[in-house]
This record gives C-alpha cells, structure tokens and sequence, in this order.
C-alpha cells in the first residue's frame, strides 16, 4: 500500500509558531498530532485528500488574487506544497508566502521527516503548480485549508467541531 505523508498540522503548524497553543499535550488526535509537528499518513489515491487537492486548486486563483493585493485584515497566507520522498510525496505548508515575480516564495514550516532535500525555516520558490492547499485568516476565520478538512474526517465528531470551532474553519461546501 503506497501512503503519502502529511504534516499533522494542516491547521496549526504554522500557527504554534505563533504562540497560539499552551498546556500538555494529550494522547492522538489530529491536533495533539499538530502541536508536536508530527506526520499523518494517507492512502495516495484517498478519495477525501483528492477532493480537497481539487478544491483547492479550483479555488486558488482567488487566493492567489488576495496575495497579490492582500487586505489588511487578511493575514497567515500560507500554501501546501508537495516534495518528493522516495517512492511518495511529503506535504509542507509554506509561510510568509508572497509573490516573487512570475513564481512565489515562503518558509517550508513543517519539520521534514521522510524529504531530505528541503529543511524546517528554508526559503523556497515555488510555482503555481506545485501549491495543492492554501489558508489565510481573516476576522478571526480561516479560509481554505481543504487538506484539514479532509483529515478531519477521521477524527471524532466533538474533536474535529471543536478543532473547527477554535479556528473558525468551515469544511462545508
């Protein structure tokens, strides 16, 4: 069975830098998983991941419109991209993402486990091919961040609503 590996923090990573979290850590949930920077593993062919990649991508020239010419009550841009590793891809969010000329650049935020060719806090200049997720807050939500959503499912009802609730994220539609 091939298995894709994705950074548990598809919420959080990129917001535990920024202090959002405190107190001990319980046993394995998809956000205890996401304080300690940990992975999740997915089937490569999950049906849920594929439609939040599909999503996202479907959604990401207005993201992308909002990075170009940010409001200033939006902040956090972040996007997911893929590195190869071995056999399988590994997911990384990319924070302090920005425009750099016809591609883009940020901070691989997540701390590789399986890729070695990228390292936690490294530049990189991506395309708009490579990005398969994105998020951004605003007024106290957060806006896309598909791959969450799609882990969420897997998670008890009350944790994932209350995961969801904390970070204003919906995973309707």
């Amino acid at each position: 069975m091939r298995i894709v590996r994705y950074i548990a923090g598809l919420v959080l990573l990129f917001v535990v830098s920024y202090n959002f979290f405190n107190g001990q850590y319980a046993s394995g949930t998809l956000m205890d998983k996401a304080r300690r920077d940990e992975v999740v593993l997915v089937e490569k062919n999950d049906p849920d991941m594929a439609a939040a990649f599909r999503k996202a991508r479907e959604t990401l020239p207005e993201f992308l419109a909002l990075a170009r010419a940010p409001r200033p009550s939006a902040s956090k841009l972040a996007v997911k991209i893929a590195i190869p590793a071995g056999d399988d891809d590994e997911y990384f969010w990319v924070a302090q993402f920005a425009p750099r000329g016809d591609k883009y650049a940020g901070r691989i935020n997540n701390t590789p486990r399986a890729a070695k060719q990228v390292t936690l806090g490294q530049v990189v200049e991506i395309s708009e091919a490579e990005i398969v997720d994105w998020l951004y807050l605003e007024d106290g939500k957060m806006h896309g961040n598909f791959t969450a959503c799609a882990l969420l499912k897997r998670e008890p009802v009350d944790q994932a609503e209350a995961m969801k609730k904390q970070f204003g994220l919906s995973c309707e539609s």
